[in-house]
């Protein structure tokens, strides 16, 4: 695990890299998942929606802004989140484990049954690889 110094030099120099380019995606990325982890939850959102309008096929944004909404109880725009992560990437285990949660969460058991089968499926054909 960072240390708590090593999450604020980071955030430094992803804000640094970002100041020379405001269009690096993965800076913008980074970032968000660093504040994200800290709980400076709207500036994750805001640095991963800045990579997803810069990037609108980055999966990976899409399932972690949707876990950032998810923990805040929005659930609604984190299952779009999941299910445009998806649309993107089919194969994207995480995400059908993330959207199965959320859809376990407003009762929704037998669409989120499904996911979590396809998370599983997804995840058993990697270790045969």
């Amino acid at each position: 695990m960072a240390a708590k110094g090593d999450l604020k030099q980071a955030v430094d120099y992803f804000r640094q890299a970002l100041q020379i380019d405001p269009t690096h995606v993965n800076s913008h990325f980074n970032l968000a998942n660093i504040l994200a982890r800290e709980g400076r939850l709207q500036e994750a959102i805001d640095h991963f929606r800045a990579a997803l309008k810069l990037k609108p096929d980055f999966a990976e944004a899409y399932h972690r802004l949707g876990r950032v909404l998810a923990g805040q109880g929005d659930l609604d725009r984190a299952i779009d989140y999941f299910r445009q992560a998806l649309r993107l990437q089919p194969e994207f285990a995480e995400a059908h484990e993330s959207l199965g949660r959320a859809l376990a969460l407003q009762g929704k058991t037998e669409e989120a049954a499904q996911h979590y089968r396809e998370a599983l499926r997804i995840l058993k054909s990697r270790k045969k690889k």
